[in-house]
């Protein structure tokens, strides 16, 4: 059986050995040597990985390296693997591949938070790659860029289906304003990116009472050339609330949040 991917499973960007997900079920093998990867640089395939939505949060451990990709349950995403030419669904995809496991919620009953047990006797088995999630980026341009899930059990509940969806990543955007306050809100302008959901717009204290720092993030889809392409976007005007700090009627000085691609997975956790 093929080994989960693992912090050793990488050596200078590349994968060194096989791994894979539930039993084999998305299998990444070593490229030759002559093989490489093209579209996107390392740097710019590692950006758009940990920026994925997909492996927010705390993660205990994560690989990302350069091999050749399987699907061997094309049918769990049949209609997201369908070659972007025409054609069979290809095997052994050169791609960029990130990895991240450890997620996952606490097993803790608490007023606001249940886990209800499962209704059988005994303790559920999780499966091998339990909370191991994966982006996977081709290189070839022959299939879109794709997010696989494996089947994971949190707290003892039966195991999630695994599955496969878009891969998109999380930009901030550039806005502006008059920085007006009325009715504790101040209003934000600005033009959405093609193909993007709004992932959220808001402040956040910008080190002092009177600093608030205002940032406008979207999802976009990792494929290079969306397909089919978006249609442009209108502009957008957006109310948000302002943090005040210990003095209400005090002047706020608006700060631009950092704009770019926004990493999502923290390490470490």
């Amino acid at each position: 059986m093929v080994s989960p991917p693992s912090t050793d499973s990488v050596r200078d960007g590349r994968f060194i050995v096989p791994v894979g997900l539930d039993k084999g079920a998305l299998m990444v093998e070593p490229a030759t040597a002559n093989v490489t990867p093209s579209l996107f640089t390392q740097q710019q395939a590692e950006a758009r990985i940990w920026a994925s939505p997909t492996v927010v949060g705390p993660r205990s451990g994560a690989v990302m390296g350069f091999g050749l990709v399987t699907v061997n349950e094309p049918s769990i995403g049949a209609s997201l693997l369908r070659p972007i030419q025409g054609g069979p669904t290809p095997e052994r995809m050169p791609a960029w591949i990130g990895f991240a496991w450890g997620g996952g919620p606490r097993c803790v009953d608490t007023p606001a938070v249940t886990v209800t047990p499962p209704p059988t006797s005994g303790t559920v088995t999780p499966p091998p790659t339990s909370g191991y999630e994966a982006v996977v980026i081709p290189t070839d341009g022959t299939v879109s860029a794709f997010t696989y899930s494996a089947r994971t059990s949190y707290c003892g509940l039966p195991a999630t289906a695994h599955w496969i969806a878009k891969a998109r990543y999380v930009v901030s955007i550039p806005w502006t304003s008059d920085g007006k306050v009325k009715n504790g809100r101040v209003t934000m302008e600005y033009t959405p990116p093609a193909c993007g959901v709004e992932v959220g717009a808001g402040g956040a204290d910008g080190g002092s009472s009177d600093l608030m720092t205002l940032s406008v993030h979207y999802s976009v889809p990792t494929n290079p050339v969306p397909v089919p392409p978006c249609p442009s976007p209108s502009p957008v005007s957006k109310t948000v609330r302002v943090v005040f700090g210990s003095d209400p009627g005090g002047k706020i000085v608006f700060l631009h949040g950092k704009t770019g691609i926004i990493r999502q997975i923290q390490l470490g956790q």
